[in-house]
């Protein structure tokens, strides 16, 4: 497993701990992401316009990929998970849809607890329920599975 030294704690940390960055040459970011957290909780100014001044190059985020999906399963009906989300009723809440409804979502999705932690994913606590702040959870595969659909 590779590791990196945050420049912010010192500790060494797996790479996947890290946010993509274009700016730097390693593609990482220099602080680990609960450092990321811990600085953006500690101030209110900072917390409002962090979408502005983390997220410039959110393209490259791996967490805007999620989202794209997300929003491709909802409500893309060629998407070939459409049938197990859109088609099923699954929405995403209006906050997090649209022009600046990715902000919203990752601004909300990083502070959750366990987020960054290897071998947990973005999962619904509500398996029938929509896309909101109080359906998502950072769940390990064990929990995912024990958390879907009964398959017929």
């Amino acid at each position: 497993m590779k590791t990196k030294n945050c420049s912010k704690c010192g500790d060494f940390k797996s790479l996947r701990l890290f946010y993509v960055s274009k700016l730097t040459s390693t593609k990482k970011t220099s602080w680990c992401s609960d450092c990321y957290k811990k600085f953006y909780e500690s101030d209110p100014r900072i917390r409002a316009n962090r979408a502005i001044n983390v997220i410039n190059h959110h393209e490259s985020h791996p967490l805007y990929t999620r989202w794209g999906n997300m929003t491709q399963r909802c409500y893309n009906v060629s998407h070939t998970a459409y049938k197990d989300y859109g088609a099923r009723g699954i929405k995403i809440c209006d906050e997090w849809k649209g022009r600046g409804g990715y902000e919203k979502w990752y601004n909300y999705v990083i502070l959750l607890p366990h987020c960054g932690e290897e071998g947990r994913t973005l999962d619904r606590i509500d398996n029938n329920g929509n896309y909101e702040p109080s359906n998502l959870r950072w769940a390990t595969k064990k929990e995912q599975i024990a958390n879907q659909r009964k398959k017929i």
